[in-house]
């Protein structure tokens, strides 16, 4: 975990001229590297850089990906799927379905890594690092570095996620989410 922390780091620090060559909005080659991805959508600027890779099911040409991030993006990816494989497992012997159901939906196909930065803002009052949203997938791992700033929605409060390094969260995504309007006014 920590070599794909510190790969993804040594991507931001790269110097810009060699960062911009993979400045992409396009994820056809399985790689995009993008600033304000909704600058244009949204009221508030989401004040962040992101290396996103498509890991499956078919990983990108390996000239795609940046030199400093493929050792332990490889890495990563062998121990996601174990991991993945394991939580999907879990998730459904507690929906009472076979254990291997949701893989067989193919919901462990795609896969993406997503490298952030979040920069100095000498105005803060004027962005947000990431605006609230919701994942529309079956799981997000996130691993973490020292860097606060994750909340998580609990009734109507934001709670802040104290950062463990090294630490995992694991999000449920929106396609195990059940939400009905039964009895609403």
């Amino acid at each position: 975990m920590d070599h794909m922390l510190s790969s993804i780091k040594s991507f931001h620090e790269l110097p810009d001229t060699t960062r911009m060559q993979h400045y992409s909005r396009d994820t056809s080659h399985g790689v995009a590297y993008y600033t304000n991805f909704d600058l244009y959508k949204c009221k508030e600027a989401n004040w962040r850089d992101s290396l996103e890779i498509r890991l499956g099911p078919t990983p990108p040409e390996p000239k795609y990906v940046p030199e400093v991030c493929r050792e332990a993006l490889a890495e990563w990816d062998g121990e996601v799927v174990k991991l993945g494989e394991e939580l999907m497992g879990m998730l459904c012997e507690g929906l009472g379905v076979e254990r291997e159901r949701l893989k067989e939906m193919s919901f462990f196909d795609t896969r993406y890594m997503s490298g952030h930065y979040y920069p100095y803002c000498p105005q803060p009052e004027l962005t947000v690092g990431l605006k609230w949203h919701t994942d529309p997938v079956v799981l997000t791992v996130l691993l973490l570095n020292e860097v606060a700033g994750l909340q998580v929605k609990h009734g109507e409060d934001w709670i802040d996620v104290e950062p463990i390094p090294g630490g995992l969260i694991v999000n449920i995504g929106d396609i195990l989410q059940v939400k009905h309007e039964i009895g609403k006014p």
